[in-house]
């Protein structure tokens, strides 16, 4: 559950660096388990990757869908964010990192399959640059079975057609979710066989 100094913190950076955090409020609880559930029937093998986790939300909704924590990694790049989840979650790889470095990160940690990869960056928020090479690194550390989880407050895919296609990706909008502030759409996206 959010706490009120959750919602410090997420304001206070946001007020500071309202680009980076891409929202005016935290995701709600309905969100995170929505996003949950769209990786909760995937094999119970690989890794789950976590990018831009925040205050939390959706990390709770991954454990709270029984997501064992040794296969989570929070990819975190705000440090007040990090200590946050450091301290709400001790026994998490929560990792102040650069999602643009999951490559590396990964190899350094010896970990094989991704089995998906759920983020909550403000894609829509970021220059194409930062973007692509994101979504490049993300491509990167998955295979055909895996899937990368993303919301946006668009009603359009977050990624360009264009984006997309030089991906080599397929890209399905997964449910609308009405009771998140504001409203968010949840995308799949796999790679293409």
């Amino acid at each position: 559950m959010t706490t009120f100094k959750d919602w410090l913190s997420f304001w206070r950076f946001g007020i500071k660096n309202p680009f980076k955090v891409g929202a005016v409020l935290p995701s709600s609880q309905t969100l995170g388990r929505a996003m949950a559930q769209e990786i909760a029937a995937l094999p119970s093998t690989g890794i789950i990757v976590e990018l831009g986790a925040g205050t939390g939300i959706v990390t709770q909704a991954l454990l709270d869908a029984g997501i064992h924590k040794e296969r989570l990694i929070i990819i975190e790049q705000n440090t007040d964010f990090c200590a946050l989840l450091k301290k709400r979650f001790p026994d998490l790889q929560v990792l102040c990192a650069d999602a643009r470095e999951l490559e590396s990160i990964l190899e350094e940690r010896k970990n094989t399959r991704v089995c998906a990869i759920v983020s909550s960056l403000p894609l829509l928020a970021m220059s194409a640059e930062v973007q692509a090479a994101i979504m490049r690194a993300s491509i990167a550390v998955m295979d055909e079975q895996s899937l990368f989880v993303q919301y946006t407050y668009g009603l359009n895919s977050p990624l360009s057609k264009k984006q997309i296609q030089e991906l080599n990706v397929l890209a399905n909008k997964a449910q609308r979710i009405w009771r998140n502030l504001p409203p968010a759409t949840i995308w799949k996206y796999q790679k293409s066989m």
